[in-house]
């Protein structure tokens, strides 16, 4: 127990020197560690995400990333999709739901990650991932 304490100690340790550095770390791993959670808390997480873009605007380093512009691209074709849609309002809803295929790689155009900092994030997510399986599974046999 006292090696997990440890662990998990130096973690938060890490999460703090890395979100001294830049601030978007922590809120991109909250939006990571929501995505398994119902869709309220993920929309949080992203608008507080943005906000801490918007608020680091001087540390902003625009990056090109034509990988980035598929999600876009898709959103894009959506948005058109709404005029030949038979059911514009069923589609007007779908498109609000799919706003992060816009605000995310949006977000990563404007922040950039070290090599060590995305390892953290993997390692960190990666972590919180069995945290909540090993959650939602009590949660099943409780059930």
């Amino acid at each position: 127990m006292i090696n997990i304490s440890n662990f998990l100690k130096s973690v938060f340790l890490d999460m703090k020197k890395e979100s001294k550095n830049n601030i978007s770390f922590f809120f991109l791993l909250l939006v990571l560690i929501t995505i398994p959670l119902p869709n309220i808390f993920n929309t949080i997480a992203l608008v507080l995400l943005i906000v801490s873009v918007i608020v680091n605007y001087k540390k902003i380093n625009y990056q090109n990333n034509s990988l980035l512009l598929l999600p876009l691209t898709m959103f894009i074709l959506m948005g058109i999709s709404y005029f030949w849609s038979i059911d514009k309002q069923e589609t007007l809803r779908a498109i609000l739901k799919e706003t992060a295929l816009l605000l995310i790689p949006l977000v990563f155009m404007f922040i950039k990650f070290t090599l060590n900092q995305k390892k953290k994030i993997i390692i960190i997510y990666s972590y919180s991932m069995v945290v909540l399986t090993f959650y939602f599974l009590i949660r099943a046999v409780i059930r």
